[in-house]
């Protein structure tokens, strides 16, 4: 497996925008979790308290990897994050400038790039005790 890693690390690493690449050992990822977990113990935007459940399932793969980026980095212009309630989609992190200004004029709650669907805010009042997850 040092061989793939290796190469993996190469080639992260040679992407515009990244500057390091770091493979994560498993003392590492226990670190970023308990950080996380940290996080999800407080209420995220006001609302209720969140799960990152990406995070949980990029600190469970066998090969985890960090890259430190800089403003030169061209990420995809897609949702990173998906933010539910029990099973229910309550908003997204929007990137697309004509897609955020048809949600305010809809009426969402917009927070930046995360938006919140304005049909779905009662979900967020009737269960406050449910965790608000980001996959």
């Amino acid at each position: 497996m040092g061989n793939a890693c290796s190469r993996a690390e190469e080639v992260l690493a040679k992407l515009k925008g990244i500057l390091k690449v770091q493979r994560l050992e498993a003392p590492q990822r226990e670190a970023a979790l308990n950080l996380e977990r940290e996080a999800e113990e407080k209420v995220l935007m006001g609302l209720c308290k969140g799960i990152n459940v990406g995070l949980r399932e990029a600190v469970s793969r066998r090969n985890v990897f960090a890259c430190l980026t800089d403003e030169t980095m061209v990420w995809p212009r897609c949702s990173y994050i998906k933010l539910y309630c029990g099973d229910e989609l309550v908003g997204k992190d929007v990137y697309d400038e004509e897609e955020l200004k048809r949600s305010k004029e809809r009426g969402d709650i917009v927070a930046g790039n995360p938006v919140f669907y304005k049909e779905k805010l009662g979900i967020l009042k009737e269960r406050t005790t449910e965790r608000l997850w980001r996959p």
